[in-house]
């Protein structure tokens, strides 16, 4: 579920998808 909305929820967008990768990079590398 991502939002493709630039200009008003880039920000939370870009936070929201930085934790997934930073969980995804957890379990790949355990």
């Amino acid at each position: 579920m991502q939002l493709h909305i630039r200009g008003e929820r880039t920000t939370v967008v870009e936070s929201h998808e930085n934790e997934t990768i930073a969980d995804l990079k957890k379990k790949l590398w355990k």
